[in-house]
């Protein structure tokens, strides 16, 4: 397969830098996702840098954790529904007021990343499972 790349890539007029080019590799490091032979998951860089985050205290702290969070939310179920009341925070004229159902939603949503799931690639001759996250309150 490699050899088939190689050639579309050398039909197509594109040269490789060598020393760039990472070969027999198990794993990809790519724009914060590991790929490798069993699927992509976060790059645990990404994940331990929001675990460390600390309680945010202002809307700036929420909008910037939920632009992390969400860099992962392909690898979190219900990612709307889980960041539905950190969202609230952010609506224009709406006090910032920090509170234990804030605090459930920043610590749930911290904990599911710890514990996200890797994605499969798509195979035809696999059972699909369709996941969308819709709910009352995202898309």
């Amino acid at each position: 397969m490699l050899l088939q790349v190689c050639q579309i890539l050398q039909s197509a007029g594109v040269t490789l830098n060598e020393e760039k080019c990472k070969i027999s590799k198990p794993s990809l490091r790519f724009f914060r996702h590991i790929f490798s032979s069993t699927g992509m998951t976060a790059d645990w860089d990404k994940i331990e840098a929001i675990m460390t985050l600390a309680l945010p205290t202002d809307v700036s702290e929420i909008r910037s954790f939920l632009g992390m969070a969400g860099y992962c939310a392909y690898y979190l179920p219900s990612y709307a529904t889980l960041t539905n009341t950190l969202r609230s925070l952010l609506k224009k004229d709406t006090p910032f007021t920090w509170t234990s159902k804030c605090d459930g939603a920043f610590q749930t949503i911290k904990k599911d990343l710890a514990h996200s799931s890797r994605l499969a690639y798509f195979d035809l001759t696999w059972e699909t499972d369709i996941m969308v996250d819709a709910s009352p309150v995202g898309l």
